[in-house]
């Protein structure tokens, strides 16, 4: 997982912009984000799905979360 937008960009930029990229994914795990009491719940990020691609970018991290 590349952390820095920069880099990811540039990454990006090389690998894929404008080019035609066929991947398969494999589900890792989902799980939801329980708000404390009092803290609302933000739609945005209450589920989460972990998928690892093939090609994968990283070995110990999901290349796609969702």
């Amino acid at each position: 997982m590349i952390e820095n937008s920069a880099k990811a960009n540039e990454v990006f930029n090389t690998k894929y912009f404008k080019r035609i990229v066929n991947w398969k994914g494999h589900f890792i795990n989902a799980f939801a984000n329980i708000p404390f009491m009092g803290m609302g719940i933000n739609m945005e990020h209450f589920i989460n799905i972990n998928v690892r691609m093939t090609p994968a970018e990283s070995l110990s991290n999901p290349d796609l979360f969702m």
